[in-house]
C-alpha cells in the first residue's frame, strides 16, 4: 500500500516545487521520514535488533518534506560511477543501465564508493580468514 501513498506525496510536493528533479523529490521524502523503530524492538524472524533500515526510511511526513533543508541531487552518471567502483565490467554495466554506450572510464576504486551522493551508509567489507 505504500506505492499509492508515496505517489500522492510526490504529486503534492511537485505542485509546490515544480523545479525539483525526481532525485530531489526522493531525497526530500526519505530524509524527512520519521524512523518507525529506533532499534529497541526485536523482530522474531531476525537474529538481530531491527532498525528503520530493515523496512525503509520510516513513516513518511509530507509536511516536513515540503521544506526538507538539504536534498541530495543524484544523476544517472552517479549510479554508473558507483557500479564502476563496485567492479562492474562493461558488459554487466551495459546490462544494468540498458545503455549500449555505458562504460567505466577509469579503473575501479572501491574507496570511491563513499563519494556516492545519496543519504545512506555504505561500507566496504573484506573477507578475512581466522
Amino acid at each position: 500500500m505504500s506505492c499509492p501513498h508515496v505517489t500522492g506525496i510526490v504529486a503534492y510536493l511537485k505542485t509546490l516545487h515544480p523545479d525539483w528533479s525526481p532525485s530531489a523529490l526522493k531525497s526530500a521524502i526519505l530524509t524527512t521520514a520519521t524512523p518507525m523503530n529506533p532499534g529497541n524492538v526485536q523482530d522474531p524472524s531476525l537474529t538481530f535488533v531491527s532498525t528503520e533500515f530493515a523496512y525503509g526510511s520510516g513513516q513518511l511526513n509530507p509536511m516536513k518534506a515540503i521544506n526538507p533543508g538539504l536534498v541530495y541531487e543524484t544523476s544517472a552518471q552517479d549510479d554508473v560511477n558507483l557500479l564502476c567502483n563496485l567492479g562492474y565490467d562493461t558488459d554487466r554495466l551495459r546490462t544494468v543501465t540498458g545503455d549500449k554506450n555505458s562504460s567505466c572510464l577509469a579503473r575501479a576504486d572501491p574507496s570511491a564508493i563513499k563519494d556516492f551522493n545519496y543519504p545512506s551508509i555504505t561500507s566496504v567489507v573484506s573477507a578475512f580468514r581466522v
